[in-house]
């Protein structure tokens, strides 16, 4: 079997707890103070008890690495914190402490003295570079009393954290590749595109997707997906400025997906194509033609074409768009009931034959 390794910055998933029930009644409370109410409350989304809240994922890869050649699989297992004390490099900056790791972490916890009782300690995990535009993870604790504090961010894998308003930090980590080797992973979901098996002229996985208790071909798949974690709250219906916004309405499902196989699908078709590997991804490009600039009723003669690039075709509406997300493989959701609102670990990975690096196959 390949090894399972982590790369954050050629492949990365970030997952977030919406809560619907609480989006759709803030939106719904800003409508009453409208003078246009009698006429939102009848257009605003309801929302039933199975959706008060989901557990959203999404994933991209880095054109570098371009996508791979089957679907994505996500894993639960129950959440272990066997943290390890490490030695930590500490420099001192302006917002804080910056304290690097010795190794890529999964969990990360900060003992310290609080500095300022007045203010909250904050602990911002960075994967890299030490900003914001790098954060992976980041919580913050109130300590009226002062003293000493503990602080802990779960992750995607940081190499430095930024302790905030504290001072004197004690370090324990959970390495990533621990997590990675656990064999506690449960396998809970294959996702990946809504094609048809097969899908002639490409190597693509065309195996059934979805759920492990009841996988299904890879369109139901994506149908399940969309009906499971499609959002059912959109836009406020009224803007910042006051004004009454286009009722929100989700798209009609089947409809997406015929659009996806009938205007995408084509388009893409040939990053999989067989003895291609997904690295080389990223160079591809057509030049279709395409109308010539007009004025009025005068046409250009000259021909005219576009550059497209079949994975920026793919990338940037999975990436964009909550709905195509979910259709296209790049993200799926579950409800968060029960004994879910304890939280659970969440792995999603894919096989590559290589790697940018040449250190394959692997499984990322």
């Amino acid at each position: 079997m390949a090894p399972r390794i982590a790369r954050p910055y050629w492949f990365r998933a970030t997952g977030a707890r919406v809560p619907w029930a609480a989006v759709a009644k803030a939106q719904y409370a800003s409508a009453a103070a409208t003078p246009w109410w009698d006429k939102l409350s009848h257009d605003l989304p309801r929302i039933d008890d199975s959706r008060t809240a989901d557990l959203q994922l999404r994933w991209q890869c880095k054109a570098e690495l371009g996508v791979p050649f089957g679907p994505f699989t996500v894993w639960t297992r129950a959440p272990k914190d066997a943290l390890k004390e490490v030695d930590v490099t500490i420099r001192q900056r302006s917002e804080g402490l910056s304290l690097r790791l010795p190794v890529v972490a999964a969990v990360i916890a900060v003992q310290c003295d609080v500095i300022d009782p007045t203010r909250a300690v904050g602990l911002v995990a960075t994967y890299v570079g030490g900003g914001l535009r790098e954060a992976v993870g980041a919580t913050a604790v109130s300590a009226p009393g002062g003293g000493r504090i503990t602080l802990r961010v779960r992750c995607s894998g940081a190499t430095r954290v930024l302790l905030v308003n504290g001072t004197n930090p004690t370090v324990g980590i959970l390495p990533l590749q621990d997590v990675l080797d656990d064999p506690g992973w449960k396998e809970m979901e294959r996702v990946g595109l809504p094609v048809d098996d097969p899908w002639p002229g490409t190597g693509y996985d065309t195996s059934q997707q979805g759920l492990v208790t009841a996988p299904t071909d890879p369109v139901s798949a994506a149908l399940e997906r969309l009906k499971r974690g499609g959002p059912p709250v959109g836009w406020a219906p009224v803007t910042g400025s006051g004004r009454l916004a286009p009722s929100w309405r989700a798209p009609d499902y089947p409809t997406l997906l015929k659009e996806i196989q009938q205007d995408l699908l084509p388009r893409i078709e040939r990053l999989y194509r067989p003895g291609r590997a997904p690295a080389d991804q990223a160079t591809m490009a057509d030049s279709p033609t395409v109308d010539p600039p007009s004025v009025g009723s005068k046409k250009s003669s000259l021909a005219t074409t576009a550059t497209l690039a079949p994975l920026s075709l793919l990338a940037l509406p999975s990436s964009a768009d909550p709905f195509l997300a979910l259709a296209t493989g790049f993200g799926t959701a579950y409800p968060v009931v029960g004994e879910q609102r304890r939280g659970v670990d969440v792995l999603v990975t894919a096989e590559y034959p290589d790697t940018p690096w040449k250190d394959g196959p692997v499984v990322m």
